[in-house]
């Protein structure tokens, strides 16, 4: 899982296309805000146990500490901003007092009547920090509460979607699969838990994560083995094995290639800990 623990300094804001193809190989969180916007075309976000059909007018807010990633169901353009809390606050007191209980995780969908003032907004923001002149910090700060309050007056909450009712069968089995990564995962028993053919649960699970079970179990594990490699001393084998995976080199072969690197080196490129890092020098992988 990618992490950020650093604070960003001021309001970020990036526009990019993606292709159905496109695939974000792991998980990530960070210490700041994420506005994230479609402006085009489809895509599915995962947070936590939920998971987001998205399409153009769609948003939603991601709060620091919470792991997500997305994939893209066709060519999609899509808006992220990046901002702290303090972005919205003068003296530490929020600029307007109704939107304070919205900054944890929500999702909406802006009134399509607003969408091209909303995206006036986007384009301003993201002129301001090509231009990054001495006024540019302010006048994104004031674009940023101007997006805040265009989207409290204008979305309409996703308090309830089908498609992320607990009660939706491939849901139940992603929540599944994040509560028992370390058990012997298999089509069939998968299927058998959603009540469905393996063949045809094998169909409704891609065309509701956008990737193969199997995929999915293993992106699974390697971000639950990327949390214990930081947060334990434990040997590169019992990761291994805590994280479902009975087969040790298979793991770090499988690691490698999202990663990049190897369980080490992960472990050692991360974890700033000087004592652990020696406790882990006699460590054999």
């Amino acid at each position: 899982m990618r992490t950020s623990d650093e604070m960003i300094d001021r309001i970020y804001i990036n526009q990019l296309t993606r292709n159905a193809d496109y695939k974000m190989p792991v998980a990530h969180k960070h210490a700041y805000y994420e506005f994230y916007y479609v402006r085009s075309g489809e895509a599915s976000l995962f947070s936590g146990r939920k998971v987001l059909n998205m399409k153009a007018g769609d948003f939603a807010l991601i709060p620091p500490g919470v792991s997500h990633y997305a994939f893209y169901r066709s060519t999609c353009v899509r808006i992220n901003i990046y901002f702290n809390f303090s972005d919205l606050c003068e003296d530490g007191i929020p600029f307007h007092t109704d939107f304070r209980e919205s900054l944890d995780f929500s999702s909406g969908t802006i009134t399509a009547a607003y969408r091209d003032e909303l995206t006036g907004i986007f384009d301003r923001m993201i002129t301001e920090g090509r231009l990054d002149d001495r006024y540019s910090l302010m006048i994104t700060k004031l674009l940023l509460r101007e997006m805040v309050l265009y989207i409290m007056r204008y979305s309409l909450s996703h308090a309830k979607d089908k498609d992320d009712d607990p009660q939706d069968v491939i849901t139940s089995v992603v929540n599944y699969i994040n509560e028992n990564y370390a058990q012997p995962l298999d089509l069939n028993t998968l299927a058998k838990q959603a009540g469905l053919s393996p063949s045809y649960f094998s169909k409704k699970f891609k065309a509701k994560t956008g990737m193969g079970m199997k995929e999915y179990v293993t992106l699974t594990r390697l971000r639950k083995a990327s949390t214990e490699l930081l947060s334990t001393d434990h040997r590169i084998s019992e990761v291994s094995s805590n994280c479902g995976f009975s087969d040790p080199n298979y793991f770090k072969d499988c690691f490698r290639r999202i990663y990049e690197m190897s369980p080490r080196e992960y472990r050692k490129a991360h974890v700033p800990d000087a004592k652990l890092m020696e406790s882990l020098e006699g460590i054999e992988d």
